[in-house]
């Protein structure tokens, strides 16, 4: 780090006032963006109510505004139930909820901003059996049912499981499961069109509303629940094998109509931290990735031809906050442009609070700066430099960009005056209508002028209006319209483009390892075989048609990608170059180069390794991105989870920073190290957000991260495949994990209402609802419910391991800071549950705990390791499980007639063998009840045991 940047950051830190219950009540942080500068400090406060529960927040922004005319602005308020649930939550950015819960806090019925009103139907094992939807002045439509094995289901191991969903976009039925309940067999059937439907009961009466075609997929798998082989819904077979160790080794494919597997990667090697650090593809290229042995970080991308040549080398350097500073372009020789240097080197620099304030590199001589790309060219050294500095407001709102290069230009967002709500602004002109720019929600209204947006119910986008007609043409409007399944991603897409009199369509639709996409004006029916593997993504192209002039059938295409999953280039089956592209820092592409423009055309997986629609938005699974205007077009469905300003880019830090599924920004290549560090510091339980419990996102569970225990098939493509199994760690490695990964897993409130079957096989282990924890003063015994829920991300309270204190994750600005300060934020805790059952119908257990373990885990020496450890096992004892061992303890001094308990070992009280300590229980299986009794021990160390010694010694 240069003098200059340390200089900068010299006498700025972040200074937080905690109250007597330990909750942050106000964090100043300290910006300036050079050195010369006086820190401004800038303050977010929060009001803590009853319980030590947030009730409001506010940033720094309207942190000032406490004291003007219209009194105190929050960003989010919130009021709870007597059980501690949210039922009223109001937010700037997203609007108000109510939610109304029954006895056993299961969501009920939600009303939102727009007018929406929501219920869900139980049968009587309190299984959501359907969903109703209602938008304003309209009438209820049923839009999910569910149908559940009974025993005359167990055959097929489907008692008791989703055995049907009917959700927005169709119908999916899996006819069969494996004993570790992951779908051996599983039929999506569309509606005709993307419209909302309205599901009657009867079974026959639905299936009449279905087209008649079906997709079926089936996997296979080995004895450990893991993907070997999986079949499309076109015949089209993927074969994954992997290392003793569980690390996927190499994958295969069999097209339908070929008889021999074609190698798509092989030779997967990874370091001691798991991360991928070779993998040759099936054209003989060799992708290498160097990691910096300190903290993780990767370092260098390198990828070579069998005969040595480099295609490409990027080389990365760091600041000691995580943020990159520089990017070199290896393979880029020197040139000259105007009397400009230009080389492949990008550099970025940051202000204090990790945002990034400017940065240079390379643009297109005939740069597009609208929603459409620049010109492809064959020479991808006929680049210019340009440099873009970047300004924001104190709730993190981007306000000014300013561009110099080929074309200088700045442009402006206004801001409204109490919410992060932003439109485009030119200088000079009244300030833009936001009540008419966005709805009551938050969803934005209008990409570009005359492209309306729509949204459905559960604020997902509908459709975009790409040319508007009037009502006297002859020719609709042309748009795009989407649908989504009861997990919230989008499985279909329907382009309308009118011409001469006739409407000509443009479909795709998303099937597991699949998309199948049709064009009507050209008789095109194209197969994309999508094969996520580690390193080097992989995309055959197979046409049912003709192929276009230029490409061959089931030509090959290897992705190339950078550290943010971007793709760079892409070669063919031959190793040689079909493509590469650049990107601006926020996501707009600054140049790409190609053989033909036919090839250029069929890579659709751009940024971050997603896919850009024809508007210019990024699709990233929850939600739709704007690179252009540098901010998400709706409000964050996992509402704080990445910051109170719920529209800005992964904290408006995009070079080193990654948004996986459009809920949480996180480090792009974060190692074990890090995701554990983070845990072991502080572990926080925050509640999943209330229409999430019932509506779990299987698909979100499974690709929600690059280094996910467990390793199933995509169903769409974009993102990093799993590479390790599950029982290639250790299980409190896994349970951390699990919980550096929920917030990516939890769909929205408004967004996903129901469990559903999974399109592609979940993992043995999915977030279930949080515990909360009820005190009794009257009795020897503190109850722990697990049928806690919440809205918009609300938080649950735990014991603070650390000082006993009941505190929630959601502290003012906690979040942003730890974002601010470089570390890998805190995703909220979900406790894990098993993916196989439905999770409205798992059974969940009470937790009764003794005075003795309530001191001690109040106890000022109770060692952090150990309290992280202690908080794993009473989620798992919240889910069913038994963890540890059954021994006798005939003799023992236990509360009551105990002549058995179970101990599971509590590391962190530097302890070994047998003389480690333990966490000491019983279990009532007649009553779902958990009696914990302690943190002791009762083995002897040279053998045999003896009475019970608790901790600490007394």
């Amino acid at each position: 780090m240069s003098a200059m940047l340390q200089a900068n950051h010299t006498n700025t830190p972040t200074l937080r006032a905690i109250d007597s219950r330990g909750s942050t009540v106000r964090t100043v942080e300290y910006w300036r963006a050079v050195s010369d500068e006086r820190p401004l400090a800038q303050i977010s406060r929060s009001d803590i109510g009853p319980g030590a529960r947030h009730v409001s927040t506010q940033d720094a922004r309207l942190s000032a505004l406490r004291g003007d005319s219209h009194g105190p602005h929050y960003n989010q308020t919130t009021r709870l139930s007597l059980t501690g649930v949210v039922i009223h939550h109001a937010s700037t950015d997203a609007g108000w909820t109510v939610d109304l819960y029954v006895e056993a806090d299961e969501p009920l019925i939600a009303w939102d901003g727009r007018g929406t009103r929501r219920r869900v139907a139980y049968d009587s094992l309190r299984r959501p059996l359907a969903v109703y939807e209602q938008a304003q002045a309209e009438a209820e439509r049923c839009t999910e049912r569910f149908v559940y094995g009974g025993p005359e289901a167990a055959s097929v191991r489907g008692s008791g499981r989703i055995l049907r969903h009917d959700d927005p976009a169709g119908s999916t039925s899996v006819t069969s499961f494996t004993l570790l309940g992951h779908p051996t067999s599983q039929v999506r059937r569309f509606l005709p069109t993307p419209d909302t439907p309205d599901w009657p009961e009867d079974t026959v009466e639905r299936d009449a509303l279905l087209e008649a075609e079906s997709y079926e997929t089936t996997w296979h798998y080995d004895a450990t629940g893991d993907t070997v082989m999986q079949t499309d819904a076109r015949g089209h077979r993927q074969i994954r094998r992997h290392h003793i160790d569980g690390g996927l080794a190499s994958v295969t494919l069999k097209l339908a109509h070929v008889q021999d597997e074609q190698t798509l990667v092989q030779d997967t090697q990874y370091d001691a931290m798991g991360n991928v650090c070779q993998q040759t593809a099936g054209n003989d290229v060799t992708c290498s990735a160097q990691y910096r042995p300190q903290d993780g970080r990767l370092q260098a991308l390198r990828t070579k031809r069998s005969n040595g040549d480099v295609v490409q080398s990027l080389l990365y350097d760091y600041d000691p906050a995580g943020n990159i500073v520089r990017i070199e372009d290896d393979l880029s020789s020197v040139h000259y442009h105007r009397n400009r240097r230009i080389d492949g080197v990008s550099t970025y620099t940051y202000d204090t609070l990790n945002r990034l304030i400017a940065a240079s590199g390379r643009e297109s001589a005939q740069p597009a700066f609208g929603p459409a790309l620049p010109a492809s060219s064959p020479d991808d050294t006929l680049l210019s430099p340009y440099t873009q500095t970047y300004e924001y407001d104190a709730a993190d709102n981007l306000t000014r960009l300013r561009h110099t290069g080929v074309q200088a230009f700045t442009r402006v967002m206004a801001v409204a005056p109490t919410s992060n709500r932003a439109l485009i602004h030119a200088d000079g002109l009244p300030p833009p209508d936001f009540d008419a720019g966005f709805d009551a929600n938050g969803n934005m209204q209008e990409l570009e002028p005359g492209q309306r947006l729509q949204w459905n119910l559960r604020n997902q986008l509908a459709s975009l209006a790409q040319v508007v007609r009037d009502e006297t043409s002859d020719n609709a409007s042309d748009d795009e319209r989407y649908a989504y399944d009861g997990d919230g991603m989008r499985v279909r897409k329907l382009t309308r483009q009118a011409a001469r009199r006739v409407a000509h369509t443009r479909e795709v639709r998303y099937l597991p390892g699949i998309e199948i996409r049709t064009n009507s004006a050209t008789a095109e029916t194209l197969h994309v075989i999508a094969v996520p593997t580690g390193r080097i993504d992989v995309r055959v192209l197979h046409w049912v048609s003709e192929p276009p002039d230029g490409l061959d059938n089931d030509a090959v295409r290897y992705r190339l990608d950078d550290h943010l999953n971007s793709t760079v280039c892409e070669l063919d089956a031959d190793a040689n170059v079909a493509s590469r592209e650049g990107y601006y820092p926020f996501g707009t592409t600054a140049w790409q180069s190609g053989r033909h423009a036919v090839e250029v055309k069929y890579r659709v997986f751009r940024y971050s390794g997603k896919e850009r629609d024809a508007s210019g938005l990024y699709a990233f699974g929850f939600r739709y991105y704007a690179p252009r205007l540098q901010r998400w077009i709706n409000p964050d469905p996992a509402g704080d989870a990445d910051g109170l300003n719920r529209f800005a880019m992964v904290g408006n830090n995009p070079v080193s920073r990654v948004d996986r599924w459009g809920l949480l920004g996180e480090p792009p290549e974060a190692s074990n190290w890090e995701r554990l560090g983070g845990l072991a510091l502080a572990i926080a339980s925050v509640a999943m957000l209330a229409w999430a419990t019932i509506a779990l996102s299987r698909r979100a569970q499974a690709q929600a991260s690059p280094t996910r225990v467990g390793g199933h098939f995509s169903r769409t493509g974009p993102g990093r495949t799993p590479m390790r199994k599950k029982n290639a760690e250790s299980h409190w490695s896994q349970a951390n994990r699990a919980r550096i990964e929920a917030t990516q897993r939890t769909s929205a409130a408004s967004q996903t209402s129901v469990p559903s079957t999974s399109t592609a096989p979940a993992s043995a282990s999915a977030p279930g609802p949080s515990s909360r924890v009820f005190e009794r003063q009257d009795s020897t015994w503190s109850t722990a419910s697990a049928y806690s829920t919440g809205t918009h991300a609300s938080r649950g309270s735990r014991k603070s391991s650390g000082t006993g204190e009941t505190e929630s994750l959601h502290r003012g600005g906690s979040i942003r800071d730890s974002k601010r300060s470089g570390r890998t934020p805190l995703a909220p805790v979900i406790p894990e549950v098993a993916a196989q059952a439905p999770a409205a119908a798992r059974q969940l257990w009470r937790i009764r705990r003794t005075e003795r373990f309530e001191s001690q885990l109040r106890h000022k020496k109770m060692p952090q390791l150990a309290a992280t450890r202690i908080d794993v096992l009473i989620d798992q004892l919240v889910q069913g499980e038994l963890p540890g061992k059954y021994e006798p303890v005939e003799g023992v001094e236990m509360p009551g007639k105990v002549t058995k308990v179970f101990s599971a070992d509590v590391i962190g009280f530097g302890s070994k063998g047998r003389g480690a300590y333990r966490l000491l229980y019983t279990a009532e299986d007649k009553n779902f009840e958990i009696n914990v009794f302690g943190i002791g021990n009762y083995h002897a160390e040279g053998g045999g045991m003896k009475p019970v010694r608790w901790w600490p010694k007394s």
